[in-house]
Parts: C-alpha cells; structure tokens; sequence
C-alpha cells in the first residue's frame, strides 16, 4: 500500500520518539515523506525536509550541529528472498554540500534497523561545513571537493553496544547478535582552510565512527607558518571535542591576531599589541571542549616562545607612559 507524511519536523519526531530520536531532524524545518509498498517484495521511499521560518540559509541555528534542515532522501528496496534482507540500490542522499549514491542492503532482525551500505559520497567541504556545524563554522573552516567512499553498518539508531544490550534485553548475545552499533567509516581530503583565523593546508582526514565517538587518525598540514600535528575525536555521546596528549603545533610565527585570538589567555597584556614578532610553539597535555558547555572545558599543554618581542598597545602604552613620568 501507500503511505504519506507531512507535517513539522517537531511533529513527526514526536509521533516516531519511541522507534527513534530523530535528534539529526531541525525542528525548524518541515518534513514530507511517501513510502509505496509492496509487502514482500519491494518499497520505495521519498522523503523531502525543507526549512521553515527563520531557517532560510543552509546553516543551522547557533545551537545547532550535525542537525538538517534541508535534505532529501530517494530510496529504492527490493527483498531478497534468500536472506530477508531488502536490497539497496537507485538510492540517493542529498544535502547542501552532499551528495551520496547509496547502495548495499538493509535488514530488520527483532524490529531493529541494520544497514551494510556503502555511499558514494560527491561533497563540497565549504558548503558542507556551513550545514552541519553552524556558528562553528565560522571558526573551523575546510575548503576543497572531491569524491569518496563512506562506509556504514550497524543500527543507525543504536550507537553503543550498550544501548544494544539495553534494546535487546536479557537474550542479547554480542558476540552472535545480527544486531550492532551504527559505524561508519571513510577519508576526507581537503585543499586547505582556516582555523580560528590561522590558514590551513592541504591534508586529510581519515576517520572512523565507533560506539559513539569519531575518531581520525594523526591529521597533519601546515598552519599559518607553522607545522600542525593533532589526533582529534568527537564523543558524540557527550558532545565533547579531544585532542590526544602530544599533539602540537611547532614553529608558528606570532602575529597580532594571534595574539588578540590565542596568547591573551596566557598573557593578557599581548591581547592589544601594537607589534609582535618571533615564533611560538605549543604541545597539548589535555584538551576536552564540551561543545555544549565551552566554560566547562579544561586545556593543559605547554607554551613556548622563541626569541619574541613586543611593543605596547593602546592599553598598554598609556600606564607606560606614566610610569616613566614618575620616575623622572
């Protein structure tokens, strides 16, 4: 049979909230969806989200991240008769900066979702960003397109194996269960960027989505003058940002705005420096930015500045003066 949905994405996520968090659905947005079926044998879906009020740029709000507002999805399924899984292909994935062909298969064991899919993913990183990180895109920028291969198991709405244990009970059995926590798996390259005001180069980011956090392999690339080397994750569970202990910057030439951006927290006279020169180096002991919560991160490293020097501000430069008036 048939079956049509529309209405605000608010609404649908209520009505499906005890099948799934669809926490990924902007609430300023609208969702249209039909699904046609053939019990059996074969479905297709469409589904269109489009943003509503506000909501007309393809950046989410402030508060918002990984959330869309605008997409649309065009899946074909037909069953496989040997297996019960439905077989994916004609499958499409599209938001602003993305844009997959999906293909694979999809089961249902105990009612859960599974995929074994593979997604041919076309993107274009600044677009992409401007979607998925909002404000935070003013301050992590990456630039360049290309195309890759994502890849994608599990349930995509059980991320741990915890929750899998939660929704399967007491007969869940992780070593033989059909049943597993939604991963992903792919390589980002991008041709440069900027972050925190500081330009990027080339590098690339290969990263894997396990139990809940995503985790990249050793990231390197210059930044401003300098050399970047980090090894970043995002526990998605806790929305918090980290850095492994050791990753570092070296060699980075220090400039006003680099000062006013990054050094006034360690010294706060250098925020408004009228000129600086000399390069800097830092190394990172710990690093936890909860997204959410930004006063409630801790960052430990070590700081050092090589052959610096700096004249005074407008803040400055005034107390200066008058110290000199006194000791004359």
């Amino acid at each position: 049979g048939d079956l049509s949905v529309q209405g605000s994405s608010a609404a649908v996520k209520t009505i499906v909230a005890p099948w799934h968090d669809a926490w990924w659905l902007s609430n300023r947005s609208s969702l249209a969806a039909e699904l046609h079926a053939s019990p059996g044998r074969q479905f297709a879906l469409r589904a269109l989200v489009t943003p509503v009020g506000s909501a007309t740029s393809n950046a989410v709000s402030d508060d918002d991240y990984l959330v869309i507002n605008d997409g649309r999805l065009t899946a074909n399924l037909t069953a496989d008769s040997t297996t019960g899984a439905f077989i994916v292909n004609s499958s499409t994935v599209e938001i602003p900066g993305l844009k997959a062909n999906v293909t694979g298969s999809v089961s249902a064991p105990n009612g859960v979702l599974v995929t074994n899919l593979d997604a041919d993913t076309q993107y274009d990183l600044p677009t992409l960003s401007q979607t998925l990180l909002g404000s935070t895109a003013e301050d992590v920028q990456l630039h360049g397109q290309g195309r890759e291969v994502i890849v994608l198991r599990g349930s995509p709405m059980l991320w741990t194996t915890t929750e899998v244990a939660r929704q399967q009970g007491s007969s869940y059995d992780v070593a033989n269960s059909p049943i597993t926590p939604f991963s992903l798996a792919g390589r980002i390259p991008f041709t440069g960027g900027r972050l925190y005001g500081l330009p990027l180069g080339p590098g690339e980011v290969k990263a894997q989505l396990k139990e809940g956090i995503l985790r990249a392999e050793p990231i390197h690339c210059s930044i401003g003058s300098g050399e970047l080397d980090v090894m970043p994750q995002w526990d998605l569970n806790r929305s918090v940002v980290q850095l492994a202990s050791g990753s570092r910057v070296r060699n980075l030439q220090v400039t006003p705005e680099l000062c006013g951006e990054w050094l006034g927290y360690v010294a706060p006279m250098m925020t408004d420096a009228a000129t600086v020169e000399g390069l800097l180096s830092a190394r990172v002991t710990r690093f936890d930015y909860f997204v959410d919560h930004p006063t409630q991160s801790t960052v430990q490293g070590v700081l050092n500045i090589h052959n610096a020097s700096a004249s005074p501000g407008s803040s400055l430069g005034p107390l200066l003066l008058s110290l000199r008036k006194m000791g004359n």
